[in-house]
C-alpha cells in the first residue's frame, strides 16, 4: 500500500500493521468512478491484489461459523472461498468453475 500513497498520494491508511485504501464517503473504493452509468476502475492496470481477484475472496479461516460452505482442500490445506454476490457479473459467468480455478491458483501464487 506504501507504493499505491507514494504514487496516488495520500490513499492507505494503517491500522493493527495493515494497510487499507481510503474509502469514499459512500463506502465505494476511491479509484471506482462511472462513465456513461458504468463502473470504471480508474488505476485498472495498476490496481492492488486484492482488487484482481474481486469478486472472489480467498481466506486461510473462516469469516463465520465454520466455513463448511466455503471450504476448498488444497491437499492437506483448507482455504475458503467466498464470492460477493452483489457484483453484477457473478451470476452472467457460464464458465464459473473455470474462474474458480484461474482464482485459487493466482491466490497460492501471491499468498499460499
Amino acid at each position: 500500500m506504501l507504493y499505491y500513497s507514494a504514487k496516488y498520494g495520500p490513499v492507505a491508511v494503517g491500522y493493527r500493521g495493515k494497510y487499507y485504501l481510503v474509502k469514499k464517503y459512500d463506502g465505494s473504493c476511491i479509484f471506482l468512478d462511472y462513465e456513461r452509468g458504468v463502473a470504471k476502475c480508474l488505476i485498472y492496470h495498476d490496481r492492488p491484489r486484492v482488487c484482481r481477484m474481486y469478486p472472489f475472496l480467498v481466506t486461510r479461516k473462516p469469516l463465520n461459523g465454520d466455513g463448511e460452505d466455503a471450504e476448498i482442500r488444497l491437499g492437506e490445506r483448507k482455504v475458503y472461498l467466498y464470492v460477493d454476490a452483489v457484483c453484477p457479473g457473478v451470476n452472467t459467468a457460464e464458465n464459473i468453475h473455470y474462474l474458480l480455478g484461474k482464482i485459487l491458483e493466482k491466490w497460492l501464487r501471491y499468498f499460499g
